[in-house]
């Protein structure tokens, strides 16, 4: 493709909640050099993130109220950080504590 790796910065940014990659990413620098040249001629619409290959369903517990959330693609909330955004339909309190998690059927 014509691109050289000049730089990784390890440890670039934490991310809360997802210890499937250990909360952690680096950051890539990448030099793109002309001319470029395409490895994929055609639109490219195969999913590439885990949450489109194997959605979950998660199952929150407001820690005010007790009430139980589900968030996930087809729910009310499809993220936590909708959720805590939001509140809580019941009390809107912002603190969740997440009790269950699925995968969708």
């Amino acid at each position: 493709m014509n691109c050289i790796l000049t730089n990784i910065i390890p440890r670039f940014n934490n991310y809360i909640g997802a210890q499937k990659i250990g909360g952690i990413s680096n950051l890539y620098r990448i030099l793109a050099v002309p001319p470029l040249l395409s490895v994929i001629s055609e639109r490219f619409e195969e999913p590439i993130y885990t949450g489109e290959i194997n959605p979950l369903v998660r199952t929150y517990r407001c820690i005010e109220c007790k009430n139980e959330i589900l968030v996930g693609i087809d729910q009310e909330f499809s993220t936590i950080e909708d959720l805590k955004k939001n509140g809580c339909p019941s009390c809107n309190q912002g603190s969740f504590k997440k009790i269950h998690e699925r995968k969708m059927q």
